[in-house]
């Protein structure tokens, strides 16, 4: 109970053997709206035993002193569920259950984009292993990926060939009910999230001793030293 789904036509993200979520061309990626704590708890208790999690937050009043957590989402590699953390009682199991059970969790491994922003709102100095794609990013040189900013929307264009529809990163996430376009950006950034960090592991680290040669580097990215 306490779900609503639908399906975002996007990649389909899989768990593979191994211990880390492996990225598949394919079918749509499900998603579900959790609006009652029995759901919250009973997706918890999943992942408390996730090798990997990939997740995102949507805040209301983001713009005032005090901005509040309206959104969770989570993808688990099978589905990505949207948290409505301002329903009733919603709230207590985010703060008491969640964050200690799954963001303090040094078992599981989380990751966000922009980690250090989710890490405010979800624990603070409680959260263990919480990885950043803005920072695996940043560790690339800019001779190996050429871009100006590593806004997820810019590194899902440069290592994805796709345009991510932002129009929605300013609304006001308090309103409800939360349209089915809500629903389909808030799950998204999760989704791209995984995809641009399995496009970002497979650059090479180190590179290759025929790509980190200084003259050759120099000659096909000039500015690149100035552009980092």
């Amino acid at each position: 109970g306490g779900g609503v789904g639908m399906r975002l036509a996007v990649q389909t993200f899989d768990a593979a053997a191994g211990t880390e979520l492996q990225v598949h061309q394919g079918a749509e990626v499900p998603i579900e709206l959790v609006t009652e704590p029995g759901a919250f708890l009973g997706r918890i208790r999943e992942y408390e035993l996730a090798r990997e999690i990939f997740i995102d937050t949507e805040t209301a009043e983001w713009w005032t002193p005090a901005p509040r957590v309206a959104l969770l989402q989570v993808f688990d590699g099978r589905r990505v569920t949207v948290f409505d953390t301002l329903a009733t009682g919603m709230t207590d199991v985010l703060f008491n259950q969640f964050v200690p059970r799954v963001m303090a969790n040094g078992q599981v491994r989380k990751w966000a984009h922009n980690a250090s922003y989710e890490r405010r709102f979800l624990g603070g100095p409680r959260v263990q292993s919480l990885e950043c794609t803005l920072r695996l990013a940043r560790g690339i040189a800019f001779h190996r990926l050429p871009v100006e900013t590593l806004s997820l929307a810019s590194l899902a264009s440069a290592l994805c060939g796709v345009t991510l529809d932002k129009r929605l990163q300013n609304a006001d996430w308090s309103v409800r009910p939360l349209s089915g376009n809500h629903l389909k950006y808030a799950a998204g950034d999760t989704l791209w999230c995984a995809r641009v960090r399995g496009a970002l592991d497979a650059i090479e680290q180190p590179p290759r001793p025929d790509e980190g040669d200084p003259p050759l580097i120099d000659a096909a990215f000039p500015e690149a030293k100035l552009s980092e």
